[in-house]
């Protein structure tokens, strides 16, 4: 029996639509360029994925890190934005576009490792701003630690090994004050290094025995702190008293003019000291400041801490003149208290170091933040079993090997005259790159 004309229209129409669910549309020509701008990341941060597939499709493209979905917003016609988990290491990438899909890696930099360095105490004090050589305090006498390899040497600079114990800084390129070690609270010593680390000169300093830092701000005049109160003076002649509780650190800006006293309470907030005359230019927004880093040009204060002496009061980050204390940025940072802060001088952000209590331990966290806008950019965490060993990781400063793009956190047990067993902890971290090529993803 023959099929009727209308049975075969039928078929031929039904084989006709098949076709047209089975065939491809919009295939995404493989010759569509789809770039991924930075391959090498910070963990929390956001990918940045660019092409012109992206232009007037109204849907997102799917990206995948491995399995994982990731949250996708749009940034511009061309360009979408992937945020990363709060990880480490070396992932696949898949983008799902209309049409087409395209595959690359990314890298999320990293905790690298720990590494113990001897006991020390107190402060450490960087040889230049956020160097990774540090002069720090061992039990009877000042050493230099290299962050990058954990070697010291010993300076052979006694301390008084109560008072004063952290080492102070100079405007003297490569020197150092001790507190003498000829009694509990004796009188300070100013001591110029050679190249290979060498004493090779000194000078005592007058006025009155310190118990927490001494600072050389210029020939004849000195910074000191105790646990109440903050003093500049030239010999037997004070010229500025001012309460400060517990003002453990001094910072220099990179010319030397300045200097700021960081503090955990500074009742008329904290103080810009100018070094030629000892007089307060004048003060950062903060009662509490415990992280202050300079632009490498000096024109620039990048602080934390918190305007009022208060556990409810959240943390800020500010940028601000250094020549007037103008506050050109202000930001409230949801997270713990920065400890330390550097800036890194060969890319555009600025790192911070808090702590996070994991139960019953603390570990040290990195958070990074854009210089320009002071906005958080991420963070990097150690494995949940490295934590620190002192409790609340003791003294927790920062250090930069920008060469090799590595941060060092370091951790001192020890406090003032309560010297500790303990090692020193060195926590590394990778940094992403400077610079970095666009990664053209594969079809």
């Amino acid at each position: 029996m023959r099929p009727s004309f209308s049975s075969v229209v039928l078929f031929a129409l039904a084989i006709s639509s098949t076709a047209c669910q089975d065939a491809p549309t919009g295939t995404l020509p493989d010759s569509v360029e789809v770039r991924l701008a930075n391959p090498v990341a910070w963990p929390g941060s956001d990918l940045v994925v660019l092409s012109p597939a992206l232009a007037g499709q109204p849907a997102l493209p799917e990206v995948l890190l491995d399995t994982l979905h990731l949250t996708v917003a749009r940034r511009d016609d061309s360009t979408v934005t992937a945020r990363l988990p709060d990880t480490s290491g070396v992932f696949a990438l898949h983008v799902k576009l209309h049409g087409g899909d395209r595959f690359g890696s990314v890298r999320i930099v990293g905790f690298v490792g720990r590494a113990d360095a001897p006991p020390l105490t107190g402060w450490p004090q960087p040889t230049s701003p956020g160097s990774p050589v540090v002069i720090a305090a061992a039990e009877s006498s000042l050493v230099e630690l290299d962050l990058r390899t954990g070697a010291t040497v010993d300076l052979g600079i006694g301390h008084s090994g109560g008072c004063a114990v952290s080492p102070g800084l100079s405007f003297r390129p490569r020197a150092v004050v001790a507190q003498a070690d000829t009694g509990r609270c004796g009188r300070a010593v100013s001591w110029v290094l050679d190249a290979s680390a060498t004493p090779i000169d000194s000078a005592p300093l007058g006025g009155f025995a310190a118990d927490r830092i001494w600072a050389e701000l210029s020939p004849g005049m000195w910074l000191q702190t105790a646990h109440h109160y903050m003093r500049v003076y030239r010999p037997g002649d004070s010229t500025l008293t001012e309460q400060i509780e517990s003002g453990e650190r001094v910072v220099l800006s990179p010319d030397r003019s300045l200097a700021i006293v960081l503090a955990t309470w500074a009742p008329n907030q904290v103080p810009v000291v100018e070094s030629a005359t000892g007089t307060i230019t004048f003060r950062l927004p903060f009662a509490r400041a415990e992280g202050v880093a300079f632009s490498p040009d000096g024109d620039t204060i990048f602080a934390a801490g918190r305007a009022n002496f208060n556990a409810d009061e959240p943390e800020r980050l500010v940028a601000a003149s250094a020549a007037s204390g103008q506050v050109a940025i202000d930001t409230p940072v949801t997270m713990p208290m920065l400890w330390d802060v550097v800036l890194d001088p060969g890319g555009r952000w600025l790192y911070g170091v808090a702590l996070t209590d994991s139960g019953a331990t603390f570990q040290p966290i990195i958070h990074v933040f854009d210089r320009h806008t002071l906005g958080h950019v991420g963070r990097i965490r150690p494995p949940a079993a490295v934590v620190c060993r002192a409790d609340f990781c003791g003294q927790i400063s920062l250090a930069i090997d920008s060469s090799a793009r590595k941060l060092c956190a370091l951790e001192i047990a020890g406090w003032g005259l309560f010297f500790s067993t303990i090692p020193a902890g060195i926590y590394t971290f990778d940094l992403v790159p400077t610079t970095q090529a666009a990664q053209v993803l594969s079809p």
